[in-house]
């Protein structure tokens, strides 16, 4: 499983440039493109996990839940 963090810089703040690629270190539209795209179900499950991440309590209960 991959790890993808999106933070709030906005473009150009970076201003440097990969010497090996020549693209701009900051150009994460070209990288996301370029990725496969996940699938709903994976989507799901990596929300359902940020969501029981930030919300314990709400994750407890739904594990007392079964879910």
């Amino acid at each position: 499983m991959h790890s993808v963090l999106f933070v709030g810089e906005m473009i150009g703040a970076v201003c440097g440039i990969d010497p090996e690629t020549g693209h701009h270190c900051d150009d994460t539209q070209r990288d996301t493109e370029a990725s496969t795209p996940l699938s709903v179900a994976e989507t799901a499950r990596i929300d359902d996990g940020k969501t029981r991440r930030a919300y314990p309590r709400l994750d407890a209960a739904l594990k007392q839940k079964g879910h």
